[in-house]
């Protein structure tokens, strides 16, 4: 598009100076002289353009380290090298020589009469040719750039829909950290459930929170997802090869009521689901739907590949994103922390204010009970949904 409006200002300037060009034919300049100094001039302003360009793709380039998304591969790689140097030079050359030559051309072949005689066209005038010239240039550079504001346009509305997609949960003052207990000071699966249980009730004993819940991995986060075969009772494979792989999540009861996920049909998980008592599991609608589409889920049967227990289903909840809003989520079956502990979970707090002014509070909490256990990864749910748009947003903008 640049190109183009370059080539019409050049083919514009060239019927402006038209007497000009005829006075210099008439002292006894050649038509391979004019045009040799109209082309300097436009090879000149082209690499003017081009250094121009240099100036603004190094700040650019910088901005784009400064300010992109941390989830962008290579980030602080990006940078200018001799290739492009030599691209840019090579286009401002080619820019130059393609689109000053017409111009050049055209305002060499000048009518010495015509143009100089009194009552001759003015100077701003052009011949028919070069009018139809000019009205060409102008009907290719708007149908670029209907091209580009179409492009443009289904890219912000792309990312207006993903913005608008509900992802499943509340996201609204909710704090995410994580933790990992060492395998020496926690070797029981009772240590392990014992500390994580202290630690929510802990939470919730906390002034402004509302809710406490652990998960082993979290949506909007790429931290710890388990994806394990399984079978489904009644269900007969398409092929000989055909096997379904399931996003496995383990949660304590409170999980769902603090992420703010809705139940579709049964029970949430409570404390009667423990190891040796029910084999419960929640799974998502987008399970209950491949699998169960026109009957109830609840009552069915699920069997994890590295169990020989079959487990039953006591409820379905909303899909939840996964990974990102734009993607599909993914089947997903939910395990009892009390059946399957984990010694690596995220606590996530829901708080009645801003969840990460209760940071350090939360830390002492954590602290009081091991004063040794690390937490990481402390992000409130909004900015890890924000973080999830980042590079969507960054092609946006």
């Amino acid at each position: 598009i640049a190109c183009v409006n370059v080539a019409n200002l050049l083919l514009a300037r060239a019927a402006v100076r038209q007497k000009e060009v005829s006075i210099r034919i008439a002292l006894g300049a050649g038509r391979q002289r004019i045009i040799r100094q109209l082309l300097t001039e436009s090879l000149l302003l082209a690499l003017l353009g081009g250094a121009l360009g240099l100036v603004i793709v190094f700040g650019a380039v910088k901005a784009i380290r400064i300010f992109g998304p941390e989830n962008i591969p290579r980030l602080s790689e990006i940078g200018i090298d001799g290739s492009v140097l030599l691209f840019n030079g090579l286009i401002a050359l080619l820019t130059g020589l393609i689109f000053g030559l017409a111009p050049a051309l055209r305002a060499s072949k000048v009518d010495l009469n015509e143009t100089l005689k009194e009552g001759g066209r003015g100077a701003g005038d052009s011949s028919p040719g070069q009018h139809r010239f000019r009205k060409i240039l102008v009907v290719i550079e708007v149908a670029l750039s209907l091209v580009l504001l179409i492009g443009a346009g289904l890219l912000i509305r792309s990312y207006q829909r993903i913005l608008n997609a509900h992802p499943g949960f509340n996201p609204h003052n909710v704090l995410a950290m994580r933790m990992s207990l060492p395998g020496a000071k926690y070797p029981a699966p009772e240590s392990i459930t014992d500390f994580y249980k202290r630690i929510c009730d802990r939470m919730k004993a906390l002034p402004g929170v509302e809710a406490a819940g652990t998960t082993y991995s979290l949506p909007m986060s790429t931290v710890a997802f388990a994806w394990e075969p399984i079978t489904v009772e009644g269900y007969l494979p398409r092929t000989a090869h055909e096997s379904i792989i399931a996003n496995v999540r383990i949660v304590n009861p409170d999980y769902f009521l603090t992420m703010g996920i809705k139940l579709l049909q049964g029970r949430y998980f409570n404390e009667h689901d423990r190891k040796g008592e029910n084999d419960s599991i929640i799974i998502n609608e987008a399970l209950a739907e491949r699998y169960w589409p026109n009957e109830s889920p609840l009552g069915k049967r699920l069997q994890r590949a590295s169990s020989k227990n079959w487990q039953n289903v006591v409820g379905v909840i909303r899909d939840t994103k996964q990974f990102s809003t734009e993607k599909e989520p993914p089947i997903t079956v939910y395990f009892p922390f009390e059946q399957y502990t984990a010694r690596s979970m995220y606590l996530v707090i829901r708080t009645t204010q801003d969840p990460t002014t209760m940071t350090a509070a939360i830390i002492r909490e954590i602290q009081s009970i091991d004063p040794e256990m690390p937490v990481y990864d402390v992000k409130s749910m909004e900015q890890r949904f924000s973080d999830s748009l980042s590079r969507r947003k960054f092609s946006v903008f």
